[in-house]
């Protein structure tokens, strides 16, 4: 479970930043 979490905040960090 913490993986799949930790994989998701990841995952949305990296969205934003590409955002950016």
């Amino acid at each position: 479970f913490g993986e799949v979490l930790a994989s998701r905040a990841i995952r949305a960090a990296h969205c934003l930043t590409s955002i950016q």
